[in-house]
């Protein structure tokens, strides 16, 4: 479980990733209760604390309504070939799906099919959540806030989410596909998604060497409230600085 601040604040964030090439496309993030058995002493703590935080309601769907909205927004046309979306059982996953434009004005060259596998099935190979599965454990091996059972967490969910992004850039165009393939074979993660390695480099050289700006970039609105850091942290009342050339 990761959090920010203390554990009493569970981080939510959900991630979408292709299935086959491993490429991350997006990233949400939701601040929830903390749920479980608590000890008297942490229910009073809880009860301490819950009610100087403003949790948004439906928090857990919102980011994967924030998912379906980059996917739907972004998405091209295909006959014959429907989007199948893979995900664990949570209810607020299909309540949204069912709910978004992305399901709701399906035609001929944009079908779209709901898979949902058991979250506590054997996280093998042949499990349909492979690709998830993987990014999930190297997260949590190479950062050290995301950790199990850590010293290490974020103090503030708007660096939290900027570093996990800058670690997911690394992961897409930096990280070799498959780390045990073949010495010859040393094609990254976008390359796996058809990105040609000319334009990854291209845009890996830009990327130190020309100024972004927010108003010329394409993002998903999840990716523009990273940008503009605009996830809230528990217990923080004033808002994160924002220069303004961030904005630019």
């Amino acid at each position: 479980m990761s959090f920010t601040v203390s554990r009493f604040f569970p981080s939510e964030i959900t991630l979408s990733i292709t299935s086959g090439s491993r490429f991350v496309l997006d990233a949400s993030h939701a601040t929830r209760r903390r749920s479980g058995t608590m000890t008297p002493s942490q229910r009073a703590r809880a009860e301490e604390l819950y009610p100087r935080v403003s949790f948004e309601r439906g928090a857990v769907g919102r980011t994967f309504r924030d998912i379906l909205d980059g996917i739907h927004e972004d998405r091209a046309a295909r006959e014959g070939f429907p989007l199948v979306l893979i995900t664990d059982e949570k209810k607020e996953y299909q309540h949204a799906l069912f709910n978004n434009p992305l399901f709701r004005n399906q035609d001929e060259v944009h079908r779209v099919a709901h898979l949902r596998v058991h979250s506590e099935l054997p996280r093998t190979f042949s499990n349909p959540l492979f690709a998830s599965n993987y990014l999930d454990r190297e997260i949590r091996k190479d950062l050290a806030n995301l950790h199990r059972e850590t010293v290490c967490f974020s103090r503030n969910v708007a660096n939290g989410m900027s570093r996990l992004l800058c670690y997911l850039v690394h992961h897409n165009y930096r990280k070799r596909y498959r780390i045990g393939g073949r010495a010859d074979q040393d094609r990254v993660h976008g390359e796996a998604a058809g990105i040609p390695r000319r334009r990854i480099e291209q845009a890996l050289t830009e990327m130190f060497s020309r100024r972004a700006f927010l108003s010329r970039t394409f993002l998903t609105e999840s990716q523009r409230r990273i940008w503009v850091k605009g996830y809230p942290t528990p217990l923080k009342l004033e808002v994160d600085y924002l220069p303004s050339y961030a904005a630019a």
